[in-house]
């Protein structure tokens, strides 16, 4: 699925209400610059500077230049400058870079534990 993702952008004033007990399933880039209330389940998920985010995240890569509010998984997290993370992260790898805010627990994604009980 690598390379050749397409590109859904969430214009900026526009606004995505996920019903409660539904996902947002996006199998592209899901390009933030206006506002989703709900849970999200993507492959690249970035947040422009006026973007924002308030739910339940997974997914492989996410890129915050504007606002996340909730709890998540992510394989690769990035947070720019200016960017804001309230809320709760699990991550693989991440990357801060001056000037971001991250209020809550960040936290690496627990290695997965049946190989550590099979190896006793």
């Amino acid at each position: 699925m690598k390379g050749n993702l397409s590109i859904s952008s969430i214009a900026h004033e526009t606004k995505l209400l996920v019903e409660k007990g539904s996902v947002l399933k996006a199998a592209c880039i899901l390009d933030v610059h206006g506002y989703i209330k709900g849970n999200i389940k993507g492959t690249t998920v970035k947040i422009g500077p006026k973007g924002k985010i308030d739910g339940n995240l997974n997914c492989n890569s996410l890129e915050i230049y504007g606002e996340f509010t909730g709890n998540g998984e992510v394989v690769e997290l990035k947070v720019f400058k200016g960017g804001k993370v309230k809320g709760s992260l699990s991550y693989n790898t991440i990357v801060v870079e001056v000037g971001a805010t991250i209020s809550g627990p960040m936290k690496p994604i627990e290695k997965d534990q049946v190989l550590l009980i099979e190896n006793k």
